[in-house]
């Protein structure tokens, strides 16, 4: 998750580690709290808690408002499967990748973001997608 939420970020020139780093502790803090070890930790180190908790309260706020502009953009183009398989062109898998467009529209858009992860040549198809269809405020 971490990794796909950076490198959508990258796309509009955010540090893709710093979103990571984001990404992560938020889940690291939602994690300790759903386990009941966060009020162990606040306890410990009461300080720690105070300075760090409102910076990422409102660091992954603005990445969730970011991230919700971008996917409300684009939620209705990865239901067409024509601007899917533009993005990740693999004509030997063209039927497949319809059947899976069909069946998991959104999963499919997921698989694309790993790809981009691995091969620059769709990283550069997903950018231009994403950057001619969505638009943020900062």
């Amino acid at each position: 998750m971490c990794q796909r939420a950076s490198i959508i970020f990258n796309i509009f020139r955010f540090h893709p580690l710093k979103i990571y780093k984001i990404i992560k502790d938020a889940y690291d803090i939602r994690s300790k709290y759903s386990h009941g070890d966060m009020h162990k930790d606040a306890k410990r180190k009461p300080e720690e808690y105070k300075k760090k908790i409102p910076r990422i309260s409102r660091s992954i706020l603005e990445c969730a408002r970011i991230s919700l502009l971008i996917f409300i953009q684009i939620d209705k183009l990865i239901g067409q499967k024509e601007v899917l398989l533009n993005i990740k062109k693999d004509d030997n898998l063209r039927r497949k990748a319809e059947t899976t467009i069909e069946r998991d529209r959104k999963q499919y858009f997921i698989s694309i973001i790993d790809d981009a992860l691995l091969e620059r040549k769709i990283y550069l198809k997903l950018k231009k997608f994403i950057k001619n269809n969505c638009k943020i405020y900062l």
